[in-house]
This record gives C-alpha cells, sequence and structure tokens, in this order.
C-alpha cells in the first residue's frame, strides 16, 4: 500500500499570492542580517492549510475527495483579504512567519472546522487547537531575534481580496531542494447548487 503525505488547502487568487509572495522577499530581504536561517515557501508553494493528514495512504485520497464533496456540496463561496504580517509564538521569538486573512464573517474559519470534523469521522486524529486562519511564508530554522520592528511596518499592508471557491487536497513530495505539492483533488464550493440550477433549466 503506499502512503503519502497530504494535507486540505484553499488557494488565494493569482494577484493576492503575487503580493503575498513579492511581501514575503521584502521581509526576506530586510532580515537579512538578523540571526534567523528561515526556509521561505517559493511562491508556487504558497496555500492556506486547513487541515494536515500526515501519512495517509494512496487509495483514501478518493475517500476524502468524496466525504469532502458531500460536505461542501452546499457551502457557497465567499471572499477573504489577505492583510498584515505575524509570528508564531509571537514577533520576539518567531518560529513561524505569517500572512494574515481577515475572516470577519467566520467562514474560513468554519470551513476549517467542517473539515476537521469530516476527516475525523473518517479516522484522521482531531487536531483540538484552535484554527487560525493564516498562510504561512517562513518557517525559522535556526537563531533568534526578533521580529517586532519588520512586522510593525507591515502589519496592516493589504495584499488582497480572494474568493475560495474550491477545497483542494494537496501531496507533499520531500525532494532534496525544497517540498513539492500536487493536486490530488479539487473540491468544488456549492456543487449542489451549481447542479440544482442546472437541472432548473
Amino acid at each position: 500500500m503506499t502512503k503519502i503525505r497530504a494535507f486540505v488547502a484553499v488557494n488565494l487568487n493569482v494577484a493576492a499570492t503575487r503580493a503575498v509572495a513579492d511581501l514575503a522577499e521584502a521581509v526576506k530581504q530586510e532580515t537579512r542580517a538578523l540571526a534567523l536561517r528561515v526556509a521561505w515557501v517559493p511562491p508556487p508553494n504558497l496555500h492556506v492549510t486547513l487541515k494536515f493528514l500526515g501519512w495517509t495512504s494512496d487509495e483514501a485520497i478518493e475517500g476524502i475527495r468524496d466525504r469532502l464533496t458531500r460536505e461542501m456540496a452546499d457551502r457557497s463561496p465567499f471572499e477573504v483579504r489577505a492583510r498584515g504580517l505575524g509570528a508564531f509564538p509571537d514577533a520576539r521569538h518567531p518560529r513561524v512567519i505569517w500572512v494574515g486573512l481577515e475572516d470577519a464573517g467566520g467562514q474560513l474559519g468554519g470551513l476549517a472546522q467542517l473539515v476537521e470534523q469530516a476527516l475525523s469521522d473518517l479516522g484522521f486524529i482531531k487536531d483540538e487547537r484552535p484554527w487560525r486562519a493564516h498562510m504561512t511564508i517562513g518557517r525559522v530554522k535556526d537563531g533568534r531575534a526578533s521580529l517586532e520592528e519588520t512586522i510593525a511596518k507591515h502589519a496592516d499592508r493589504d495584499l488582497g481580496l480572494s474568493t475560495i471557491r474550491e477545497l483542494l487536497v494537496y501531496e507533499s513530495k520531500l525532494r532534496a531542494q525544497g517540498a513539492e505539492y500536487l493536486v490530488r483533488a479539487r473540491v468544488p464550493l456549492a456543487a449542489q447548487k451549481k447542479e440544482e440550477a442546472q437541472d432548473a433549466r
């Protein structure tokens, strides 16, 4: 049985993703002199993780797709805005550097909770930590330095509005040059509504 590393995510649109990539490059240049070794996420790999699945069987992807398709059948597309810069656990002790996502209506958070519950029902371990809307742009691998100044500089930077229309199930392949993400399944939002609209014509 073939095992793959997988996760469920959504993507921002091209313009917003480009703006995030430009910000990541600016932060990379601004922090070059700091005592931090950061693994920056390449622009093609930028995404918003909803659920990390870990190692799972290749054969399970079809079941994951089918379950998520049922769960998303009556969920409508919605908008999120990428804005600002932050770090986990905080700016003084950064381990993960991220771009924020404004989710005032809670739709993205609700989507993450729905995915978490649906996949928990399939046997995946449920993450009990609260999900926070963000897009990782870098992971600190070594060193200690504060990013307070840089984060304050970009804390309110508007990176654009995106419409979330689908979930994606990705396979993560670990390569010597870094991770490669392959789309294994696409799950559109409101598929049931689209079918009903077509049937009504």
